[in-house]
């Protein structure tokens, strides 16, 4: 692909800021698709390498955290059609991606100087909660008092990495409401309870969680990807941390933030913060990516270490080893069973001859076959819930693994 001179780059740079889609973009620019995909992932690399390198040593006295819901190719897996699940027929140009359905961006706000200090994409689960508050307390020394919403996870995440810091949690009571003579319907906010998680007394005056609630609203205003009905919803999962990415940056370092008042009316959260003296122009975000991918050339490239090679079990094998990995090419998925286990046989074709569609790996430990599954379907891997966990787990094959945790 040809390198677009300068003006174009900042067109479409400007563009991506400004919420416009990859189509409209590339109609705009006069540029192909492609192109405009390329310079999405060259500028939310640099983007989000240089809100890592940045975003240090902030010492706020309270911080907001909250979750922000979208979705990547579809809402919801039961919307593809069973004909995007059909591998026996050969690729097709719509195949769903393995990167599909809900997904969260954690953020956490300092709602003093507006600053969004971190954030992370990923599922609601404890894991990706943990990755997120881990690189929050990277980024934030000292104690500062965190409100959060009631959400079950919170206590557990925050302790494990904050210790003994103020945390309060707001629980809210919301009431349900219709109207017979138009049909209209909505919620209402009953009451907020503030409940305190912490060693030290607070005032619970400055707990709230309304500054991060309404920065998710200025996401979703200029990142139409976050809109939860429209086309313009990411199609795939790099594409969707891209422009998060971008959008993070823009927001942070480049948009004045109309909330600060005073003298500090017309600067950004990053200025207000005191890890950048100037608003950065297009331009300035243009020469920083140039730069990151300058520095990342004269680097040594990176030797790609080869992945291990599985073969599975011929139709109707037996094997002595304690374990098998069920592997299902055309649902993605991964699970683990104990070889002695006649119920998981059935699906081997051991039992009735039959020859079936999924593959058997068989392994000495369980380790081993969580390893294998792991890398066989990385977004969709589980244990068996009969014959290794010894008890059903609520829906645990279509929970992704929770019921580990």
């Amino acid at each position: 692909m040809n390198v677009l001179e300068r003006d174009k780059q900042l067109l479409i740079l400007k563009l991506i800021c400004r919420d416009n889609g990859i189509a409209d973009i590339a109609e705009i620019t006069d540029c192909s698709t492609t192109t405009v995909r390329h310079y999405l992932a060259y500028f939310g690399e640099a983007f989000c390498a240089a809100h890592d390198r940045l975003v240090r040593v902030i010492k706020p006295t309270r911080i907001e955290a909250d979750e922000l819901w979208s979705y990547v190719y579809t809402k919801r897996e039961r919307n593809l059609r069973k004909r995007d699940w059909n591998v026996s027929e050969g690729p097709r140009r719509n195949f769903p991606p393995a990167e599909r359905g809900a997904f969260f961006t954690w953020t956490a706000l300092d709602p003093d100087s507006k600053l969004l200090i971190s954030y992370h994409t990923g599922d609601r689960g404890f894991d990706t909660g943990l990755e997120f508050f881990k690189d929050l307390r990277s980024r934030v020394p000292g104690r500062p008092m965190i409100t959060t919403d009631a959400y079950h996870a919170y206590p557990d995440l925050i302790e494990r990495t904050f210790g003994d810091v103020d945390h309060v949690m707001l629980q809210k009571r919301i009431k349900s409401w219709r109207d017979p003579r138009t049909g209209e319907s909505g919620n209402k906010l009953i009451s907020i309870t503030k409940e305190t998680r912490g060693y030290s007394k607070v005032d619970l005056r400055l707990a709230s969680t309304s500054h991060v609630e309404r920065m998710n609203a200025t996401i979703r205003n200029f990142n139409t990807r976050f809109t939860r009905q429209g086309y313009k919803f990411s199609k795939r999962f790099a594409n969707h941390l891209h422009a998060i990415a971008i959008g993070m940056f823009y927001y942070n370092f480049s948009r004045r933030h109309h909330g600060l008042k005073g003298s500090y009316r017309h600067f950004t959260p990053a200025m207000k913060a005191g890890i950048s003296s100037k608003i950065w122009t297009f331009g300035d975000m243009l020469d920083e990516a140039d730069a990151y991918w300058a520095r990342k050339a004269i680097r040594a490239p990176l030797t790609l270490a080869s992945a291990p090679i599985y073969v599975p079990l011929a139709v109707g094998a037996t094997s002595p080893l304690p374990y098998f990995v069920m592997h299902s090419e055309g649902k993605r998925e991964a699970k683990v069973h104990k070889g002695a286990c006649r119920n998981c046989q059935q699906g081997m074709g051991r039992m009735q001859g039959g020859a079936g569609s999924n593959k058997w790996y068989a392994f000495q430990t369980q380790e081993e076959a969580e390893g294998c599954a792991m890398g066989l379907a990385p977004l969709a891997y589980s244990v068996c819930s009969i014959c290794v966990v010894g008890k059903y787990a609520g829906n645990s094959v279509r929970q992704r693994n929770e019921h580990r945790q």
